[in-house]
Formats: structure tokens, C-alpha cells, sequence
């Protein structure tokens, strides 16, 4: 089903600002180019009945290593102190739970995965499975494991053009100031590590208060019958690839920042 339009917000992954570091863990084209062949080879694999031991040897180390980068990342994120790439990793981590799974599962599959492929070029016995082969959790792990090494819920690029609609008016002063306060809010956000544990909670606060005036601001916008701005309607691509309608993402994010904020009172006590 197609999210609905009423919903959609440009906050947490769909915000349009990316701080630096974030970009930076989201940028490697090669390595995301080299995931897709590795991913292709090893259906490919699955379905040749004379592939060699060598071959599952390669693959299964070839895995390995390049399964080291986005597991690196996903221990960055989760440690950073740029406050929109921890974001990210708890919406990443609330995302799955409401799939029946965790971060740690879908790591525990991909090591298994390039065990499995190696024992096989060796001789030597697979190890015990995290999930049987070829059932349903099976299936959702792979499936999961392939978004995570694509790196398919990770960036959006987002045109930041206001309605066209719109003349200038107060709705474009408005608009601009959410702009200006969410983009400066995002680079604030880049030290939250720093922060104590209130100001941890109070930032949260604030990135909780922008998400508000969105709501507002766009509200307001369809109810005077106006389209969502570009920058909100591109939004839509990425709820679809994480088969997510936009009131359910909404809910993840919130679990997120109810995470980061449990995170800044363990650490305080």
C-alpha cells in the first residue's frame, strides 16, 4: 500500500540534511558496486551445479572481507558523535525489531553465510545454521543482509525546491526559517556525542520540536489544497524500499529517539 501523503515528514532518515559524517559513511560507490556483484555471484552460485570448491572458497572469503565494511560501519554509527548518524543506526535497529529480528541477527547470517561457502571449498562441515535453510526467517535474513550490504536504507538524494506553487509570502518565510533551523539543528547535532546526558535529552527535544513545525507547516499546506514540496514527495521511494507506510516509520523513529534517550540516562547513572 502507498503511504499516505498526510504523513509524510521530512525527519530522521527522510531528513534532507545530511550532516558530514554521515555523508561520508554513505558515499562509497565502489565498495556498494562491489556488494551488488557479490551479491548476483552468490545466486548465481546457488544455482550452478558444478560450481568448483575454489569458487565457494573465493566467494566465501571475498564475503568476508567485504562484509568487514559495513559491519565497521554499523559499529561507527552506533558509537558516533554525530547525532544523525546514531539516529540512523537506532531507526535501523527499531526498523528490524518490528521485523522479529535484530542488528546482531543479520551480522550473525552474514558471518554464517561466508563460514558456509568456505567449509564447503574446504570439505569441511557447514556449520550449524542461525536459521534452517530455506525457511521463512532464512528467506527475511537474506533478504535483510542484501539491504544491508546495498546499502538500500541508508541516503536520499533531495530536492530542496520550495511549492511552486507558492508565491512569496509568509508561508516562504516559514518555510525558509524550518529550513534554516532544521539545517542548523542538524550541524549542532554533529558534537551531540559531547553532550551530557540532559543535553543529549534536550537536543532530542529540539529534533522532536522540528518534527512538530513539519507537521504544522505541511498540514497547513494541504489544507489550502497545495502539492508536498518536492524535498517531502521523494520521500515516498524510500518508505516503499523499506516497505515502510509512512505512520509506521513515524512510530520507528520515535522508538529510535526513545532509545538514544534511554542511552543518555544509562550513561549519565
Amino acid at each position: 500500500m502507498t503511504p499516505s501523503v498526510e504523513e509524510l515528514l521530512p525527519v530522521g532518515p527522510f531528513c534532507p540534511y545530511a550532516s558530514p559524517r554521515l555523508k561520508n559513511l554513505c558515499a562509497d560507490e565502489r565498495h556498494r558496486t562491489q556488494m551488488e556483484d557479490i551479491v548476483m555471484r552468490i545466486d548465481r552460485l546457488a544455482e550452478v551445479e558444478d560450481a568448483t570448491l575454489a569458487d565457494h572458497l573465493a566467494l566465501g572469503r571475498e564475503i568476508r572481507d567485504a562484509d568487514a565494511v559495513w559491519r565497521g560501519n554499523l559499529m561507527q554509527m552506533r558509537h558516533s558523535e554525530d547525532f544523525q548518524t546514531q539516529e540512523l543506526y537506532h531507526f535501523t535497529d527499531a526498523h528490524l525489531q518490528t521485523l522479529g529480528v535484530s542488528v546482531a541477527e543479520v551480522e550473525k547470517f552474514a558471518a554464517w553465510q561466508a563460514e558456509a561457502l568456505e567449509a564447503m571449498g574446504q570439505r569441511r562441515p557447514l556449520p550449524a545454521p542461525q536459521a534452517l535453510p530455506g525457511s521463512e526467517k532464512a528467506t527475511h535474513l537474506r533478504g535483510l543482509l542484501d539491504s544491508f550490504r546495498l546499502g538500500r536504507t541508508q541516503t536520499l538524494s533531495m530536492d530542496l525546491s520550495p511549492p511552486e506553487a507558492l508565491e512569496e509570502s509568509v508561508a516562504d518565510e516559514e518555510l525558509a526559517a524550518l529550513q534554516r533551523d532544521h539545517a542548523a539543528l542538524i550541524a549542532m547535532g554533529q558534537d551531540y556525542g559531547s553532550f551530557d546526558a540532559a543535553g543529549k535529552k534536550i537536543f532530542i527535544d529540539q529534533i522532536d520540536q522540528i518534527e512538530e513545525r513539519w507537521r504544522v507547516y505541511l498540514g497547513r499546506l494541504r489544507l489550502m489544497g497545495e502539492a508536498d514540496p518536492p524535498f517531502v514527495q521523494s520521500i515516498r521511494p524510500l518508505l516503499e524500499r523499506l516497505g515502510l507506510r509512512a505512520a509506521e516509520a513515524n512510530a520507528v523513529l520515535r522508538e529510535a529517539h526513545r532509545q538514544l534517550r534511554s542511552n543518555a540516562d544509562a550513561r549519565s547513572g
